[in-house]
């Protein structure tokens, strides 16, 4: 038929990942002497030359150091290894592919390109014993490694009762540190009924319709998901004196 066409196309299979490498699992070891100033390692070079990629944990040995190594990547965490301590941990380079280290006296390092648990010991284990039975116990590493873990704060009420003379009111002032955050339409408790809400998530004035702002429909809330704003949180409620219900992490 004219003005159209058709094709045959084969169909490749999408494969699920593991995390292992297509190439056979890498380590690639180094030896920093620290003196007290922080060190810098450029690890570009590494895939440049295709001796490691796709770099998924490290193993830090700094049973020879005087006193605690730490360990910081670019928008990644900064790990904790005391002195006479070894660790193994999950890593992720930044875009630099840099790491930098802090500490005094010679720091062993491997990089890997296969998946990590986090794990830290002592080069001397602690040796406990319990109900006769011999185990190893260190409650230094258990708590460096417990600062892998996101800590989380208790949820706080911002639920409060509109003005009866409708304006744009805050409902929380602002949080940086915000991870979570719910509103639900205003309420009526006479009437039994709700009522549009208008919020402006980034610190603006909130008003019907207005730039910036969001409508939260008459019984219904809204929730953040991935994202949530840090900023002040303004609300208006058009019919004024009515429960609004609200909640942040």
């Amino acid at each position: 038929m004219s003005g159209q066409t058709s094709g045959i196309y084969n169909a490749s299979k999408v494969g699920v990942s593991n995390g292992l490498p297509p190439s056979m699992p890498q380590i690639y070891s180094l030896s920093v002497n620290l003196i007290g100033a922080a060190q810098t390692l450029d690890f570009k070079s590494l895939a440049n030359l295709h001796r490691l990629q796709n770099v998924q944990g490290i193993f830090i040995d700094n049973s020879a150091g005087a006193v605690t190594c730490t360990v910081s990547t670019v928008g990644g965490p900064t790990l904790q290894i005391p002195a006479s301590y070894q660790g193994l941990f999950p890593l992720y380079l930044g875009a630099d592919n840099t790491v930098t280290l802090n500490g005094y006296g010679q720091i062993n390092l491997s990089l890997l390109n296969f998946p990590t648990p986090a794990a830290i010991w002592p080069t001397a284990a602690q040796i406990v014993t319990l109900n006769g039975t011999s185990a190893v116990q260190d409650v230094a590493a258990e708590g460096y490694l417990s600062n892998l873990q996101p800590t989380l704060t208790a949820i706080s009420s911002g639920s409060v009762t509109s003005p009866a003379t409708p304006a744009s009111t805050q409902l929380f002032a602002a949080n940086p540190a915000r991870k979570y955050m719910l509103i639900q339409s205003a309420y009526n408790v006479a009437g039994a009924v709700f009522h549009d809400l208008w919020i402006n998530p980034i610190g603006g004035t909130a008003s019907v319709g207005g730039l910036d702002c969001v409508k939260i429909a008459a019984g219904t809330y809204y929730e953040s998901r991935a994202y949530v704003s840090g900023a002040q949180i303004n609300y208006y409620d058009a019919a004024g004196g009515n429960n609004i219900t609200a909640l942040q992490q």
